[in-house]
């Protein structure tokens, strides 16, 4: 059955140059978190980035921490088109930084990070198909002038040398990108395991993303790389609000829909309807109105309640 918890599967994958060895992060029983709140239990998925080799056939990966939120079963990282298993060594909750350790008897490059980068300096990290997302340093926790968008928690920030500046974690406000800084992260590897990893160079990588692992049978995920719709939705709960006057939204329609999505649940509050009415008819209102932007999968319920896909 798809839920408004499928909608926060996050998926992101570097397809074109980029300065280190980052990969595919595949998160079971994970739920997409920001600092404004979480989304509902789901699977998750995001970016993570080598730090480098920590033994023979054993490397260091980042990405950030509230992707394990859920305590989650199983961790794969996505490496030269196979799941690999990783393991979840060292979470910092308030850095909002997680290691993981992963076998892997290939070789892989990855950048060192950065000591700190200049304020005003260029910056980017990579979305999903290798679009490049551009700004500048403005301190050592925050990018301006880009934003990031679902599935970009975990994703490197590289300075103009490719060293890694941080990690993705979130915004607060449009046009801004809260990184977990460089310096934070050297902190929680040597705390954890007492010195640096090996690591290398700059690198090409050309591959798409691998598909979902065998063992996992969920739906297709519906994504939404123009919005940021499943923040807004999980301040429900919480502060019994709804506001879409900042999404950034390139479909008019589907603005529109959420304005009647807003109407509709400001409506529920005055009537002082439980959370649980609320939260089911939100669910679905978001299965039947909302669609995935890139076109790739439409949902629309059936007069008898069931799910249609086409």
């Amino acid at each position: 059955m798809y839920r408004i918890a499928l909608l926060a599967m996050l998926l992101l994958f570097v397809t074109s140059q980029i300065f280190g060895q980052s990969a595919e992060l595949f998160v079971s029983r994970a739920r997409r978190c920001t600092p404004r709140g979480c989304v509902s239990e789901s699977i998750g998925r995001g970016m993570s980035v080598c730090l480098g080799r920590t033994g023979p056939k054993e490397w260091l990966y980042a990405t950030a921490a509230h992707n394990f939120d859920m305590k989650p079963d199983r961790v794969y990282v996505g490496i030269s088109r196979k799941w690999v298993a990783a393991e979840l060594i060292a979470q910092n909750k308030s850095d909002d930084i997680a290691l993981l350790r992963v076998k892997h008897s290939g070789n892989l490059k990855c950048a060192p990070l950065a000591d700190r980068g200049a304020i005003g300096n260029p910056a980017f990290f990579h979305r999903r198909g290798g679009r490049k997302a551009s700004g500048k340093v403005n301190s050592s926790t925050c990018l301006v002038g880009v934003q990031p968008v679902l599935g970009d928690s975990g994703s490197a920030a590289y300075d103009d040398e490719g060293k890694i500046l941080g990690i993705v974690r979130g915004y607060s406000t449009p046009g801004t990108t809260f990184l977990a800084p460089s310096h934070k992260i050297r902190k929680c590897v040597l705390a954890k395991l007492g010195k640096m990893p090996v690591c290398g160079s700059k690198f090409e990588l050309t591959e798409s993303p691998p598909p979902p692992p065998k063992e996992d049978k969920d739906p297709k995920p519906i994504e939404y790389d123009h919005s940021d719709i499943l923040d807004r939705l999980s301040k429900l709960e919480k502060r019994k609000t709804f506001d879409s006057s900042n999404l950034v939204i390139a479909n008019q329609r589907l603005r529109n829909q959420i304005v009647e999505l807003e109407k509709r649940v400001e409506g529920l509050y005055l009537e002082k309807a439980s959370d649980k009415r609320i939260t089911a008819i939100v669910n679905r209102i978001v299965a039947e109105k909302f669609r995935n932007v890139s076109g790739e999968l439409n949902i629309r319920v059936r007069p008898d309640g069931t799910k249609e896909t086409r």
